[in-house]
């Protein structure tokens, strides 16, 4: 006996889902009416799917970041040999810093549109901060690789929430 609602058949289950115009996925929006993040919350026809996944190249620079994070308190740690020798502003620029780098860091995996701005004001800081203490390499290294970073990120910007 046939059964119609058997899947033998030899199309997906997925071509019998229903499509917007242009062939993409669309969802009922009655189930989703009202919920954070839904596209027409006042409307009961059908939405576009829409892919929110993180891009590769904020990935990326999130892990370098936290990375950077890493061997950037390695170096902290060594700076404990010579406390007294530094001034006590510079405990509150890293304090800051570090702050603002795990902040831009979140930031950015969650495509949140702070995650850019936090890494901006951190590279400033660093920068800054590098360039004052008379580290003039390292912060003309941060200042370069904060220009890439940044630029990649921001170049993501629109996408993010």
């Amino acid at each position: 006996m046939y059964n119609e609602n058997n899947y033998s058949r030899s199309e997906s289950i997925f071509d019998r889902l229903p499509k917007t115009e242009d062939g993409n996925l669309a969802r009922y929006e009655g189930l989703f009416r009202n919920l954070p993040g839904s596209e027409n919350p006042s409307s009961s026809t059908y939405y576009e799917y829409h892919d929110r996944t993180r891009p590769t190249s904020i990935t990326v620079v999130a892990v370098l970041l936290l990375i950077g994070l890493a061997f950037g308190l390695f170096q902290v740690l060594s700076l404990l040999n010579y406390i007294d020798l530094l001034p006590g502003w510079v405990w509150l620029v890293l304090l800051v810093d570090y702050s603002l780098l795990i902040s831009a860091i979140i930031g950015l995996f969650q495509m949140k549109k702070y995650g850019a701005w936090t890494l901006l004001a951190q590279s400033v800081i660093s920068t800054v901060s590098s360039l004052a203490l008379g580290a003039t390499t390292i912060g003309l290294i941060n200042l370069v690789c904060s220009v890439i970073m940044l630029f990649f990120v921001f170049r993501k910007y629109a996408d993010m929430q």
